[in-house]
């Protein structure tokens, strides 16, 4: 069995805030707050994208909904200097296309 605990939303949409698979070792308390399952489905990775479970309270069913995940500050500068060197090439090209003498 997997134990989790969710965040009480509504009845139909509750998001999973803790998954444990040895709820053995859980005190009654902690389990008071949560839930005994058989299985959670796996996620679906998704380029860009993170994953929230959910689990429906009334029919004992889990999804998943996927959230873009926010650029880290190293991959708004990689991508900007990317696109510097493009266009620093770009403009490199067209500077030697200009400097040819003509026949």
């Amino acid at each position: 069995m997997i134990f989790i605990k969710y965040e009480l939303g509504t009845d139909t949409r509750s998001m999973v805030t803790l998954i444990h698979y040895n709820p053995s070792i859980l005190s009654d308390e902690i389990m008071q707050n949560g839930v005994l399952v058989e299985k959670i489905p796996e996620p679906i990775p998704q380029n860009g994208k993170t994953e929230v479970l959910y689990y429906n309270i009334k029919t004992k069913e889990f999804w998943y909904e996927y959230i873009d995940i926010p650029k880290t500050q190293e991959r708004t500068i990689q991508e900007r200097m990317q696109s510097l060197e493009q266009s620093n090439a770009e403009m490199m090209a067209m500077i030697a296309t200009m400097a040819t003498p003509k026949v």
